[in-house]
């Protein structure tokens, strides 16, 4: 005796199942595309507390945290932010580094524009600093300088920085 499907219902529910089976694996190869190396100062994200989850990379050869990014902060964008970051360098000790959870933590930021890729901060940056007078700073000129230092080894489109909101 043979199992049926159930007639044109049975298959409309194979295919929605499968569909759903298709979207999960899909979303979780979506979050394998923001993944970072594991990071001992961050084994869970510290602004939402969650636990990273953590995946083998045999093509790099190390561990790395699924759904998660790395985004540098200044105290002049968020000070209780930075104080939970990680300080980059001794040449920029006004910029710290964070990784935190994509979905929870830095899509809401990027949704109010509070944060942004490093391309797109570097471009605006510039922009701001190109447009000052001859002769004046631009206050923004040391900011965009230890961006472009600390992010000189990172990939610019998901590596994130928190925006000053007065920028």
């Amino acid at each position: 005796m043979r199992p049926t499907t159930g007639g044109a219902a049975g298959s409309d529910v194979v295919k929605k199942s499968q569909s759903k089976v298709s979207g999960a694996l899909h979303e979780m190869e979506d979050s394998w595309d923001y993944s970072v190396p594991a990071d001992e100062l961050f084994v869970r994200c510290p602004v939402s507390k969650n636990l990273f989850a953590q995946r083998w990379d045999d093509e790099e050869g190390e561990m790395l945290y699924v759904n998660a990014v790395k985004i540098f902060v200044t105290a002049s964008a968020d000070a209780a932010i930075f104080k939970l970051g990680k300080e980059t360098d001794q040449a920029n000790p006004g910029m710290r580094y964070l990784i935190v959870d994509k979905a929870m933590v830095l899509n809401p930021w990027l949704e109010n524009g509070k944060a942004s890729s490093v391309r797109n901060a570097i471009e605006r940056y510039e922009t701001m600093v190109q447009g000052r007078p001859s002769g004046t700073e631009s206050p923004y000129s040391k900011f965009l300088e230890a961006l472009r230092t600390v992010a000189a080894n990172e990939d610019e489109e998901h590596t994130f920085v928190m925006l000053e909101l007065n920028a």
